[in-house]
């Protein structure tokens, strides 16, 4: 039986939930005006037209959970709370203590009243809406009394101390910390944070979990997340008792570091695998890697052997953030909104060890100061996501720059520390996972009351007598005018045009979001504008500069372009460029300035930044930006200075100059002049992020020029060139590092194809003839021959899908090189795998063989036709309550106990008489796209007909039989329609599992190995189906219905036909 692992595929989720998260404020704009009285304060504010997750209500014992409406609705109560038997599962809270709810943040509310009582008598008073009707009721609960927070909590806090204290009892409780996980691993760094050494034994015995009797290691694995989180814990443990014994985990976690580096800079979720595309940024994920990073450093100071290369690629990478804006999800530029995702203070968190380097160690110092300033005042975008824990943590770093600035915002947050403070202790905190328990990830807000306390050597603790020494280099990125960008403190000018106000004011009034235009700005006063443009925060400074441009303020725009402050400078050319950068959208806006708008002070500015080789490197970075969309004259007077920047050693600086020489296209003579500059950067581009934007460009000048013209011939001979040429490193190991060049290759095959497909066999002859067949893998060969249409996975593109859009001719040549070269080479990669078949592979080439052979290919195996199949079925609910689930969450798929007698319901022997009947598909509802999937179909509303009602039950059981004449089929494969995830039994054994579900209609093919056609035989055979249904919400009457549908059949394939061995 083959399980599918329980990890997701790489897929664009990030993104699309960043993309939704940013977007709520505009699409909810109307509905949270009408609702709300008060004004908003913080992005997690609820939507009044959706539900939202809250969970408890402190330490009453109440878990609530926002609908529409913005109604506080009880879900459930806790045993042994004091809330329990007290109310009732749908229970509308109206007010608390006197206060009404409506109009206001329902969590800010209940949870300052929660703050309140337990400084007080710990009475709550509820106003509560009956769930079974009826007129409002008073609910009293009592909770204990903990005393006032203090001014300067949770330092000097008596409160403080109790929740830190009850904490610590709970996370190190014997029930908790088994396996390595890194939520364990941050609760060994919360309970060593405590400062009290009763938990310093438990964090022992946790790591001790992972070594072996000889001191090896086990049982660790190659998860970026785990491994990266339990190495400062680890590290960290090490620095506070000296126990060598755990020296060998921390060398595993480097070792492992090493071994899995992508691009010689960053890590991706887990294992070897690499994704170039995923999250538009290389394969990586900087929320995962900042943590292995971290460990890195600490290792320096533990005296752990850790690899040079490794550690400041890394370092370097991270480092060049500071100051410049949010730092991205993965391998992009820096981000212009507030949110990180928490990636600011664990970089704030790195630096803070690496200014322990022996030396001058003056830019971690001052990088460390921006990174912590980032992050304590990202708090207006704050969301219930993995920012909580990096700001708890590197929060208190603000006490050495701003006291007042990290009490200030201590005192706001008290009410969320206390409405997700439960009554045991622990505090929930909604990791916006459904793998992850929200108890575990509440250890991210009891960091906070632990931070400041100084007992971690990541939080400024004396240094350990276990600590070594060590160096790093002096000066990693940039000119001495980039350290400009690493101050935590306004323009000096900044208090002329008013005074400093709390961050959400800027927050709210300036451009700071994904979406603006002229009219979100026309109303802000110029001393407004003025001063933000000077402020401390990378973002409000571009906000301020996008809000002056366009209100067309062009000589203050000027002004900041002759500024002696570096920060002022890059600010201006922001706004100038309406700087956008996000995932694969240019970094110059749609809203950037017009060429004809450029003022001559500001052309002149311009080319004295870059004229100057003093200027910072950020500076230059925004400067060449502006040459794409400057007059053409300016952009020709600084070829010269444009140029070196091609070549730069930083792939920003790089892909802003290939912008500024495309500020040439509106002259051809020029343009044609320069583009083999470009087509050479774009060659020589190892990144995945920089390259697809510079195919993005050429693609758009081949459209505006056309194919057959001098430019657009020169254009798609570049990307034939990209494709023969680009450099393809050799793998390390396990680790395939060829697909970042191969990845590329890819890019530019594509946008040939799609833009030229008349090209299209000469590039499949360039790619043969130049020996690129041989080192190109499987997977990204066969991408070349049919790829998906971006996001879509069910349009393509690719050489195949050209066929259909080339003449007569061109489709002839290209037919023979697809069947005589492509096929026989995809037939030797079949022949020499030795894994598992490869049902994709043998698709491919089943359509090559068939360009010139007619094969009969997959067929479906047995008596009567899967059509006329007659299948006998019983849908049931979950009989327990243990088996019940919410029907909100995603994730629905699992074993339940059965109705009586139905144990062996899947042995041909079970007697099916009194089951319902018909042919498949069998389905409730309609299974059309949903979620991200509709974004990832053509077709989002087509749907598959069901040909026989499910029933009621939100689980099924089917079972069909079939008769086998011959068993001379080479390879079997089932075919499947489903909406959830399944069983798949074939004559009472197991032979599939897949525990996820579909975001869209569509049959999916698994490829069976002998381990499962062993228990296919002549005769008759019977097939089952365990699936279940999932809950939709109409969006009208908020009623849920269910959703599911099954088909499936077995399917054989004659190998010789096509050319495979058997």
């Amino acid at each position: 039986m083959w399980v599918m692992g329980n990890r997701r595929a790489a897929a664009p989720w990030t993104p699309l939930f960043l993309l939704c998260a940013m977007a709520l404020l505009t699409a909810t704009a109307t509905g949270a005006v009408e609702y709300y009285t008060e004004p908003p304060l913080y992005g997690m504010r609820p939507n009044p037209n959706a539900e939202t997750e809250m969970g408890p209500i402190g330490a009453t014992g109440i878990e609530a959970r926002i609908y529409k409406g913005v109604r506080v609705t009880v879900e459930k109560i806790e045993p042994n709370t004091p809330a329990h038997g007290k109310f009732t599962k749908g229970d509308v809270i109206l007010g608390v203590n006197g206060a009404k709810l409506e109009g206001k943040h329902p969590m800010v509310a209940l949870g300052t009243a929660l703050t309140e009582a337990e400084a007080m008598d710990g009475v709550l008073k509820f106003d509560v809406k009956p769930a079974q009707g009826g007129e409002p009721t008073q609910v009293t609960v009592t909770l204990p009394v903990l005393g006032a927070y203090s001014k300067t909590f949770p330092l000097n806090c008596e409160k403080s101390k109790k929740i830190i204290t009850r904490a610590a009892e709970f996370y190190s409780g014997k029930d908790r910390l088994k396996g390595h996980g890194f939520l364990n691993g941050l609760a060994c760094l919360f309970l060593l944070s405590t400062g009290d050494e009763k938990y310093v034994p438990r964090v022992k015995e946790y790591f001790a979990q992972f070594l072996k009797p000889d001191g090896s290691v086990t049982g660790i694995g190659r998860m970026t997340w785990d491994n990266g989180y339990n190495g400062v814990a680890c590290a960290e443990y090490y620095l506070r008792t000296g126990d060598r014994s755990v020296l060998p985990i921390l060398q595993h976690y480097c070792d492992d570091a090493k071994q899995r580096q992508i691009y010689n800079c960053g890590w991706n979720h887990w294992d070897y695998g690499l994704n170039p595309a995923y999250e538009a940024g290389g394969g990586m994920l900087h929320s995962a890697g900042n943590q292995v990073l971290l460990t890195l450093v600490l290792c320096k100071v533990c005296g752990v052997d850790v690899d040079e290369k490794t550690l400041l690629g890394a370092l370097k990478h991270w480092y060049r953030f500071a100051g410049h804006g949010a730092i991205p999800v993965a391998d992009q530029r820096p981000w212009h909104i507030f949110r990180s995702g928490g990636r600011d203070g664990a970089t704030a968190v790195v630096m803070h060890v690496a200014s322990g380097a022996k030396g001058d160690a003056t830019i971690y110092k001052r990088a460390h100061e921006a990174f912590a300033m980032s992050a304590l005042t990202s708090w207006p975008s704050r969301e219930y996501n993995w920012e909580v824990i990096w700001e708890s943590l590197s929060s208190a770093y603000m006490l050495q720059y701003d006291e007042d600035m990290y009490y200030r915002w201590q005192q706001r947050f008290r009410w969320q520390y206390d409405l997700y403070r439960q009554a045991s202790g622990a505090f929930y905190f909604p990791p916006g996972h459904e793998s992850l328990d929200p108890t575990a990830a509440g250890i991210s807000l009891a960091l906070a009351f632990t931070a400041p306390l100084k007992t971690l050597h990541i939080t400024g603790a004396p240094r350990s007598k276990h600590a070594q020494d060590f160096t790093l280099p002096e000066r990693i990125w940039g000119t001495d005018a980039d350290l400009a960008f690493l101050s935590s403190k306004h323009n000096k000018d900044f208090t002329q045009y008013g005074k400093e106000e709390e961050i959400h004011i800027p927050y709210w009034q300036l451009p700071v979001g994904l979406r603006y235009g002229p009219q979100d700005v026309q109303a802000l006063p110029l001393e407004m504008m003025l001063k933000n443009v000077r402020h401390a925060r990378h973002e409000v400074r571009t906000a301020a500069a996008k809000a002056l441009m366009l209100n067309k303020r062009f000589s203050e725009l000027e002004e900041l372009l002759r500024d002696p402050d570096p920060r002022l400078r890059r600010a201006a050319l922001d706004g100038i460029n309406d700087y956008h950068s996000w995932f694969l959208e240019p970094a110059v806006g749609k809203q950037a300035l017009k060429a004809e708008e450029f003022t001559p002070a500001m052309q002149e500015s311009i080319a004295a930044i870059l004229s100057d080789p003093k200027e910072a490197w950020y500076v230059v970075d925004g400067a060449l930006q502006a040459l794409h969309h400057a007059p053409i004259d300016l952009v020709r007077r600084n070829i010269p200075y444009v140029l070196p920047w091609t070549t730069h050693e930083d792939w920003w600086l790089r892909e802003s100059a290939f912008l500024a020489l495309m500020g040439l296209q509106e002259d051809e003579k020029s343009f044609l002049q320069y583009l083999p500059a470009m087509i050479d950067a774009m060659v020589k581009e190892d990144h995945y992020n920089p390259c697809v934007h510079m195919v993005q460009q050429l693609r758009k000048a081949l459209v505006r020029w056309k194919n057959d013209s001098p430019v657009g011939k020169l254009i798609i001979a570049g990307f034939t060139r990209a494709a023969l040429e680009s450099t393809i490193l050799p793998n390390v190991g396990e680790l395939p590092r060829s697909r970042e060049g191969i990845a590329n290759i890819v890019e530019v095959a594509m946008a040939s194809i799609r833009q030229a497909p008349e090209a299209a066999a000469d590039l499949a002859d360039a790619l043969a003839r130049g020996g690129r067949l041989h080192v190109l893998d499987t997977t990204n060969l066969m991408k070349i021959v049919r790829n998906k249409d971006g996001d879509l996975e069910d349009r393509y593109i690719g050489l195949y899908p050209a066929l259909g859009t080339l003449p007569p001719e061109q489709k002839e040549r290209l037919t023979d090189i697809l069947f005589d070269v492509y096929r026989p080479e995809l037939i030797e990669r079949h022949e020499a795998a030795k894994e598992d078949e490869d049902g994709k592979l043998i698709d491919m080439i089943i359509d090559l063989t068939r360009l010139k052979k007619q094969v009969t290919g997959w067929q479906a195996i047995g008596t009567p036709a899967p059509a006329e199949r007659i299948w006998r079925y019983c849908s049931f609910d979950p009989l327990t309550e243990k088996d019940k689930r919410d029907p909100r969450l995603g994730e629905r798929f699992r074993d339940v106990a059965l109705p009586p007698g139905m144990e062996k319901w899947y042995s041909p022997e079970f007697d099916d008489s009194q089951w319902k009947s018909g042919r498949a598909p069998i389905g409730v509802g309609v299974f059309k796209a949903h979620g991200h999937g509709r974004m990832w179909t053509a077709t989002p509303d087509h749907s598959f007909k069901n040909n026989t009602d499910w029933g009621n039950g939100e689980f099924l059981l089917m079972r069909t039989t079939f008769e086998v004449a011959d068993l001379d089929f080479d390879c079997y494969r089932i075919r499947i329609l489903a909406d959830q995830g399944y069983h798949i039994y074939l004559n009472g054994q197991k032979i599939h599992t897949y525990p996820w579900f579909s975001h869209f209609p569509q049959y999916r093919q698994i490829m069976l190995s002998g381990r499962e056609t062993r228990h296919l035989k002549k005769g008759v055979n019977t097939l089952a189906v365990y699936s279940n249904a999932r809950h939709e919400k109409d969006a009208q009457t908020e009623k849920s219905h269910l959703v599911g549908q099954v088909d499936l059949t077995l399917e054989g394939l004659k190998k010789k036909e096509i050319g495979l061995a058997r």
